[in-house]
């Protein structure tokens, strides 16, 4: 899982709307069941108050990686993500192969990101 971390110039007080965009590079198989990359990415708020926005928890991208390095511990199944965030495990296990994945999050700012 690669990130690379985009965002435009910073003016002298933090604005609460600004965004950046985290881009991952994902393993996930194609239609015909080969190995490919695609690049997903993730809008994210790091001045917002809202925390589940901000910000890409530890936690999830060491979840997500290890589903990269184990896609059978999702593969075919349904998977539910509690507290999503940004939602990066969610999409990581919807990009390996789970049948279906629903994502949750407590606040109304996350799950309109």
């Amino acid at each position: 899982l690669v990130c690379h971390f985009s965002m435009s110039r910073m003016p002298k007080l933090p604005d609460r709307a600004d965004s950046c965009l985290l881009t991952y590079r994902v393993p996930c198989r194609d239609l015909s069941r080969q190995m490919k990359h695609d690049l997903l990415r993730i809008r994210i708020y790091p001045h917002h108050n809202d925390v589940g926005v901000a910000k890409v928890w530890e936690a999830g991208a060491c979840l997500a990686e290890y589903l990269i390095q184990y896609p059978e511990c999702v593969s075919g199944r349904r998977v539910i993500e509690l507290g999503a965030g940004v939602g990066l495990t969610g999409f990581i296990a919807a990009a390996i192969g789970a049948k279906s994945v629903h994502m949750t999050d407590y606040t109304d700012a996350t799950l309109e990101n």
